[in-house]
C-alpha cells in the first residue's frame, strides 16, 4: 500500500498592496471644516458626501455579468475555501453563495476521493458527481473600507436570483449601510433596496434593467441630514472578440430621484446617459505569466444640463479616460498598474487616480 500526498491551496486572505495617488486631500479638508464657524455650508457638504457614500454604490456590481453568463461570482481560485476574502490596509470584502458553498462542497468530495485511493488504490470506488448548475442562489457581501482621515463604511448586502431560463434571470437585494468619520465627529446610516433582471438575447449581448430605492441620514455639526433617493436604470453590454483583443462596448441610461431633508432642503432629479467601451487582451509571456493591458473611455453626459440653444452647458458631459497593464502568475501573483484621467469635462482641473496593486495568496 502506497500513500500519496496532495499539496492544495486554501485561500484564506489575500495580501493586497495599493498606492493611490490623487488630487484631494481630505485631511485637509477636514482642518478646513473645522475652521469653518460661519452658516455650515462645509459640513452640509460633507453631510451630502455622507449620504453620497451611504446611497451611490452600486449592490449588483459584477453579479449581473457573471449569473446570466453561467461565470463563477467568487474566482475558481476560492474553490478550496467556503467564501472569498480579500484585504488591504484599508479595505476588507467578503463574499460567499450558494452556488460557491456547492462548488466548495463538491471540492473537497473530489479531494477526499483522491487521498482514498492513494491510501487504497486496488479499491475500486464511484466518482464523485459534480453539483449541477443552480437555478436560485443566495449571495451576499460584507465590504469595509475606510479613507485616508479614517472616515469608514460597512456595507452589508444579501441578495437572491433566479434564472427562469439560462438566457433571463430575475432578482432582488437588500443592503444596510453605516459610515462614521472620527476626524470630523460625523456618523449615517443607510439601507436600499434594489430588483433587477438581465435577459441575453444572443450571446455576446447583455440587456439589463434595475430599480433601487434607498434612504440615509447622517448627523453633522449636531444636525441631521436625510434623504430619500431612487433609481432606475437600463444597460447593454457586449463581449467581443477580434484577434487576441476583447471588445466591450457598454452604453446605459439612468433616472435619480432625491427628495433631501438638508439644511436648505429640496430634491433632485438627474437623468444620465452613459457610454464606456473598453478594450483588453492577453498575451502568454511563457512559464505560466501572462500580461494584460486594456485602454478604456467613460463619457456621461447629463440630460438635466442640456437644452439651451448653443448646445451642452459646460458642465453638461463629463469624461475619464484610463488604461493599465496586469501581470499574473496564477496561484503565485498578480501585479496591476491603473491610470484614470477624470473630470474632462467639467471646469475645475482634471483628477488623477493612479494606483499599483499586488495580490499574493497566502499558501
Amino acid at each position: 500500500m502506497t500513500q500519496r500526498s496532495e499539496p492544495h491551496i486554501i485561500h484564506l486572505a489575500m495580501a493586497v498592496l495599493a498606492i493611490v495617488i490623487g488630487t484631494t486631500n481630505p485631511i485637509e479638508a477636514a482642518e478646513a471644516c473645522r475652521e469653518d464657524t460661519g452658516s455650515g455650508t462645509c459640513f452640509e457638504q460633507l453631510g451630502q458626501t455622507n449620504l453620497n457614500a451611504l446611497l451611490a454604490s452600486d449592490m449588483t456590481s459584477g453579479r449581473i455579468d457573471t449569473r446570466i453568463t453561467s461565470k463563477p461570482w467568487i474566482a475558481q481560485s476560492w474553490s478550496s475555501a467556503p467564501f472569498a476574502l480579500a484585504q488591504s490596509d484599508t479595505h476588507l470584502k467578503m463574499q460567499a453563495s450558494l452556488d460557491h458553498l456547492g462548488g466548495y462542497t463538491n471540492s473537497m468530495t473530489v479531494r477526499r476521493y483522491e487521498d482514498a485511493k492513494a491510501l487504497a488504490p486496488q479499491l475500486v470506488m464511484p466518482k464523485p458527481v459534480p453539483n449541477a448548475p443552480v437555478s436560485l442562489d443566495i449571495w451576499s457581501t460584507i465590504d469595509v473600507k475606510a479613507d485616508e482621515r479614517d472616515a469608514q463604511t460597512l456595507r452589508s448586502q444579501l441578495g437572491v436570483d433566479y434564472k427562469l431560463t439560462p438566457y433571463a434571470m430575475l432578482g432582488m437585494a437588500a443592503e444596510v449601510a453605516t459610515r462614521d468619520d472620527i476626524t470630523l465627529d460625523t456618523s449615517g446610516d443607510g439601507q436600499r433596496f434594489s430588483t433587477y433582471m438581465a435577459f441575453r438575447p444572443i450571446k455576446p449581448i447583455i440587456l439589463d434593467a434595475k430599480a433601487v430605492w434607498g434612504e440615509a441620514n447622517t448627523t453633522a455639526a449636531h444636525q441631521s441630514i436625510g434623504e430619500t433617493r431612487t433609481e432606475v436604470s437600463a444597460r447593454i453590454r457586449a463581449d467581443l472578440k477580434v484577434d487576441d483583443l476583447k471588445l466591450t462596448p457598454m452604453l446605459s441610461i439612468e433616472q435619480d430621484n432625491g427628495d433631501a431633508s438638508t439644511f436648505a432642503g429640496g430634491s433632485t432629479e438627474k437623468r444620465t446617459i452613459t457610454m464606456e467601451p473598453r478594450v483588453s487582451g492577453s498575451f502568454d509571456l511563457g512559464s505560466s505569466t501572462q500580461v494584460e493591458p486594456f485602454v478604456r473611455y467613460r463619457g456621461e453626459i447629463n440630460l438635466d444640463k442640456v437644452g439651451n440653444a448653443n448646445g451642452y452647458e459646460e458642465d453638461g458631459v463629463t469624461e475619464l479616460v484610463g488604461g493599465g497593464i496586469t501581470l499574473v502568475k496564477p496561484d503565485a501573483y498578480s501585479l496591476a498598474v491603473t491610470t484614470d484621467i477624470g473630470k474632462l469635462g467639467e471646469p475645475e482641473k482634471p483628477s488623477l487616480d493612479s494606483r499599483v496593486q499586488l495580490k499574493i495568496p497566502l499558501r
